[in-house]
């Protein structure tokens, strides 16, 4: 009796971290796209203003030094020092 109560039991604690350990799967799964996709759903946020022909590029420090000059009462947290590729802007993730 409590050996098949021990089955019934593992059987259906196993049936539900299976399905939480596939939702988790499926969604660690996406943060590998996560670039492609923030750029499809939120295309008016990646929108930058292309530079000069003639301007040499400024560092993603020297950038983040005029986005803490812009908004003054608050600092960067996070940005990316690497572009995802040639056309992608550099992300600053600011906080109040």
């Amino acid at each position: 009796m409590p050996r098949q109560w021990l089955v019934i039991v593992h059987r259906y604690v196993g049936l539900v971290m299976a399905g939480f350990l596939v939702i988790a799967g499926l969604t660690g799964a996406l943060l590998v796209w996560y670039h492609e996709i923030d750029r499809m759903l939120n295309p008016h946020l990646l929108q930058v203003q292309p530079p000069d022909t003639d301007t040499a590029p400024l560092s993603p420090f020297a950038l983040r030094d005029k986005v803490d000059a812009a908004f003054p009462g608050a600092t960067v947290d996070w940005m990316t020092v690497r572009q995802a590729s040639a056309d992608s802007p550099y992300q600053f993730y600011v906080e109040a």
